[in-house]
């Protein structure tokens, strides 16, 4: 009878906890009452659903943790995962979007990144065609980038003519090609 009239206090507790979503609290203290009280009528019930609570909580504040060190493919994992879990969870759905969208752009920087060193490097080597290649690139994924702009107009200069006339037409073809693809 005493380890009855405690599990009902317990659960009182773990009730005002649940109340209050101090999820862990509320599973440490409903644990308790199970353990006082096997046979207790909601005790079980509430665990679970507080012990889902407490793991939502920690893969949303591990997504946070990696989108904060720029580790998105982790924060995505998470965000999934708490979505799947419970859909309407907190903001998740609008994190797991950001999270995404930065995803997508540190891999364009990261192309970008590369395909400018390697620009720079046939630069150096003079390898003005492949050099051209490469910057062109990195002016279309991210006009402006570093002294993309500069190299580009030095790299002509240093072609033989027929290498010139055909970064003329690039050019054009880059001008005119969607207004080409409309009459096809």
């Amino acid at each position: 009878p005493d380890r009855i009239a405690t599990a009902a206090g317990l659960y009182q507790r773990a009730e005002q906890a649940i109340h209050e979503e101090d999820w862990q609290r509320a599973v440490d203290l409903l644990n308790q009452v199970i353990k006082l009280n096997p046979e207790h009528p909601e005790a079980t019930q509430k665990l679970a659903h507080a012990g889902r609570r407490v793991r939502l909580a920690a893969l949303y504040e591990a997504a946070r943790r990696a989108m904060e060190g720029g580790r998105w493919q982790e924060a995505v994992d998470e965000l999934s995962e708490v979505i799947l879990v419970d859909p309407g969870y907190r903001d998740a759905a609008d994190l797991l979007d950001r999270v995404r969208a930065a995803q997508e752009n540190a891999s364009v920087a990261q192309t970008v990144s590369g395909l400018y060193e390697k620009g720079v490097a046939h630069l150096e080597a003079g390898e003005w065609e492949q050099a051209a290649h490469c910057l062109r690139r990195v002016q279309q994924l991210s006009p402006g980038y570093k002294q993309t702009r500069s190299f580009l107009a030095e790299a002509p200069r240093h072609l033989r003519p027929g290498q010139r006339w055909l970064l003329g037409v690039e050019a054009i073809l880059r001008l005119v090609g969607p207004a080409l693809t409309l009459l096809v």
